[in-house]
């Protein structure tokens, strides 16, 4: 089964995570969660999951989503999500998860207020 992979970006004091499926669990690419402690450890706290590449997503990835959020809760951090796409739109909406989701990247790192 597929698993999500992260590619990082930094812009300004925001850390950015590009997702993508993975073409197989254990293929070397680190867990949401375990990459969030990571960057707690590194004091990276504002943290935008940009879902613009991730084609599908189910009810695992969502819950690794929702553990990650709650490790940068937990450490005083802040996660929002951006450009999730329609496939994976419709598993989102009936739930009401804790974080905000955006429609763009811009408009993430405005409401994170993101320093240049």
């Amino acid at each position: 089964m597929p698993s999500i992979a992260a590619t990082t970006r930094i812009r300004g004091d925001v850390t950015i995570l590009d997702l993508a499926l993975s073409a197989s669990p254990g293929d070397g690419h680190e867990s949401l969660v375990e990459l969030v402690h990571r960057l707690e450890q590194q004091d990276r706290l504002k943290i935008l999951l940009n879902c613009r590449h991730l084609r599908y997503i189910n009810a695992e990835g969502l819950g690794e989503i929702v553990n990650a959020y709650l490790v940068a809760r937990e450490s005083g951090g802040e996660l929002r999500m951006c450009c999730l796409q329609r496939q994976s739109d419709g598993i989102y909406k009936p739930f009401r998860f804790p974080f905000d989701l955006d429609s763009s990247e811009e408009e993430s790192l405005r409401r994170f207020g993101a320093e240049s």
